[in-house]
């Protein structure tokens, strides 16, 4: 019985260890730079100990900055009836699909989420929770409210 009860509890330590960096923004040169940028740096030519170390350097020196785009990526705001439906900060709001519910049950604001096209037209729209990479099917049912700044900064 003790068993059943660490397997969940192991599980989601070994799901951390192995997510640490993508969860904490550790930058990997191979994750950031294409094989061009690579070879136009000189990155392709350090070997693995030379690429750590520079990695290491870039990591304490540096923040990695999002890439810029027209519009800022939207927010969860709220998780409405059991995840059922979602408002985003943008203050759209998508109903889920029945099957999609027991996902967005437990998604708690603040979580950036992707909004794209899916291939099922009674639930046109993709929600991805950019934390965990997990996507649902999403019909929205109010448009969103406030218009999008984008930062010139970026």
């Amino acid at each position: 019985m003790q068993l059943i009860r660490a397997i969940p509890i192991f599980a989601l330590f070994l799901f951390a260890v192995l997510n640490s960096d993508k969860l904490i923004g550790v930058i990997q040169l191979t994750d950031v730079m294409s094989e061009d940028e690579q070879k136009k740096t000189g990155v392709s030519q350090l070997n693995n100990q030379q690429k750590q170390e520079l990695e290491k350097w870039v990591n304490e020196k540096f923040i990695l900055r999002p890439i810029a785009s027209e519009a800022p990526m939207p927010s969860l705001q709220q998780n409405l009836s059991n995840g059922s439906r979602l408002e985003l900060t943008d203050g759209s709001i998508y109903e889920i699909a029945p099957s999609d519910q027991a996902r967005t049950a437990f998604w708690i604001s603040p979580i950036a989420i992707k909004v794209s096209a899916s291939n099922d037209p009674m639930f046109p729209v993709e929600l991805t929770n950019t934390l965990t990479g997990v996507s649902v099917r999403a019909k929205q049912v109010r448009a969103a409210t406030i218009k999008p700044q984008t930062n010139p900064n970026l």
